[in-house]
């Protein structure tokens, strides 16, 4: 059932008015936010990561404020089955297509793996989402609240121990770690904790939204427009059941129009790309040719992959409009 790839994706989500984007983006308070999780045959452990900014470490509260307003409307809206069977396609579709691992790491996975799964599932067992379970994900849901949870907050070097000192309390260090801490009570280091509780119990979300609210105007932090609690994601649109096939091998016909020998590079990395003119009908685009002058036009194509299982990166970098004064 995999329900740990249902969290992963509503944490990691990072579309409109999502988590990340609201605590990103509108509030500056983090860098990003991920989720890691560590199974071993002892049980599963999972940590929610967030990467602060200067601003969101003096205001980690107001980061859980969001944080659990967040998971309270997780457990309100219960298990989304679309989303769950969108994520089934997309883990899917990521099986089929999954680069080849490094040997060791897959031998140390496997060894792991035996302890607890059978045979015919050592491959797929902690991969496939073969049969949705929202049972099994809405008790895990019940099971996400403050009281199963510990929370701890990694400051940078350069803070050195001034948080220990300015809390007034006595610093101790742990033996044979040599790490420094200080005690105190849950109510004084997590003083909105009552308030979270009561959100996963089920407060009403306009109550949830005046709280938080007023947390961030407590904080100096202007609301505006953002969106309290953040949105939930719907389903994954567009995940592809098949991939075609038909153009993935690479044609050596590329090769023999240059009319020569494979250089060292085109036997490493198959043929060279020619060069695509855009003045052709669509069905004689493939033609070798210089850039004429005045032609800002240079596209270069080559069909088909020399890797097992291609991948295609997509980056796009935009960038402000500079006028003719500027250097």
């Amino acid at each position: 059932a995999q329900p740990l790839s249902y969290f992963n994706y509503v944490i990691d989500y990072g579309g409109e008015n999502s988590l990340k984007q609201v605590l990103s983006d509108n509030l500056g308070l983090i860098a990003d936010v991920g989720m890691q999780e560590q199974t071993d045959s002892t049980g599963t452990m999972c940590m929610m990561v967030f990467q602060t900014t200067k601003l969101g470490f003096k205001h980690s509260q107001v980061i859980l404020d969001v944080f659990f307003a967040y998971l309270a409307a997780i457990r309100a809206a219960g298990v989304d089955m679309e989303l769950y069977k969108s994520i089934q396609d997309m883990v899917k579709l990521k099986w089929d297509w999954k680069q080849q691992d490094d040997a060791f790491e897959t031998v140390s996975d496997l060894a792991e793996a035996m302890t607890r799964l059978p045979r015919e599932k050592l491959l797929s067992g902690d991969r496939l989402i073969e049969k949705p379970d929202p049972e099994l994900l809405s008790s895990l849901i019940e099971r996400v609240e403050p009281n199963n949870m510990n929370i701890a907050q990694v400051a940078p070097p350069e803070v050195g121990d001034e948080l220990l000192k300015d809390s007034g309390k006595e610093i101790r260090t742990l033996e044979y770690y040599g790490a420094k801490y200080i005690e105190q009570p849950v109510a004084e280091a997590f003083p909105n904790l009552k308030r979270w509780t009561s959100w996963m119990k089920g407060t009403d979300t306009k109550q949830i939204v005046q709280e938080l609210q007023e947390s961030l105007k407590a904080a100096g932090l202007d609301a505006g427009d953002v969106q309290l609690p953040p949105k939930l994601p719907g389903k994954i649109e567009g995940v592809p059941t098949q991939v075609p096939l038909d153009h993935m091998k690479l044609p050596m016909l590329m090769t023999k129009m240059r009319g020569a020998q494979q250089s060292a590079t085109e036997k490493l990395f198959g043929p060279l790309p020619v060069r695509l003119s855009l003045e052709l009908p669509s069905d004689k685009t493939l033609v070798m040719m210089e850039t004429p002058k005045n032609k800002k036009e240079d596209v270069w194509f080559r069909s088909g992959w020399t890797m097992k299982d291609p991948k295609v990166h997509l980056a796009v970098g935009l960038r402000r409009m500079t006028t003719e004064l500027e250097p």
